[in-house]
């Protein structure tokens, strides 16, 4: 769930620029997580039940530029995502990416 307001940067031209602007939050309500990953070059699956290793609400900013069918974004996470008292370590909270549009 979240709320974005886009902004029309030049609208007189046949393809605007849109600026995108909110907030969001996420909930997660199931209690298991099966992570996937690569440790020393093997690949491991780790299953969690009781739902004690991730945080389940997710909270933070989005913003995006975007020109035609290309858009470059960037969400910001202002939450935790593990639970610090089970997992020390945290994945980065920004995350930057490119979208194509394919109409």
């Amino acid at each position: 769930t979240g709320i974005i307001n886009r902004f029309y940067l030049f609208p007189m031209q046949n393809k605007p620029f849109m600026l995108d602007l909110g907030g969001y939050v996420d909930f997660s309500y199931s209690k298991r997580y099966h992570v996937k990953t690569v440790e020393n070059g093997k690949d491991t699956k780790h299953k969690y039940r009781d739902g004690s290793k991730f945080n389940p609400i997710q909270a933070g900013l989005y913003g995006a530029i975007t020109k035609g069918s290309y858009s470059f974004y960037a969400k910001y996470r202002l939450t935790n995502l593990f639970n610090p008292d089970a997992i020390p370590m945290e994945l980065p909270r920004l995350s930057m990416g490119v979208q194509i549009a394919l109409d």
